[in-house]
């Protein structure tokens, strides 16, 4: 069990909040805690989620990196011959 002292007027304001909603100001409380931690063990950011990611599919088998890298120059090259086709010759590169 955790206590929490609030400031008197963040107290009421709970309180008051709790109240309108049909609570007890402690069910409300933990209510908001849970609503706004994040998630049990999962990535709390595109960028922890991108670095699972990685960690979990990273190689050092040279084979697979160059086919992985194929993959995404193959990539590059579509999405490159989509803009010119959809904007003509002079359309700007998206991949360098």
């Amino acid at each position: 069990m955790i206590s929490i002292t609030l400031p008197p007027e963040i107290e009421q304001r709970l309180k008051g909040e709790a109240t309108r909603r049909g609570l007890k100001a402690e069910e409300y409380a933990g209510r908001l805690i849970v609503q706004h931690l994040p998630p049990a063990g999962g990535a709390t950011s595109l960028t922890d989620l991108f670095a699972e990611w990685e960690a979990e599919d990273g190689t050092n088998d040279a084979v697979e990196i160059e086919r992985r890298n194929r993959e995404v120059a193959s990539f590059k090259q579509a999405m490159d011959r989509n803009r010119q086709e959809m904007e003509g010759l002079g359309a700007r590169r998206l991949m360098p």
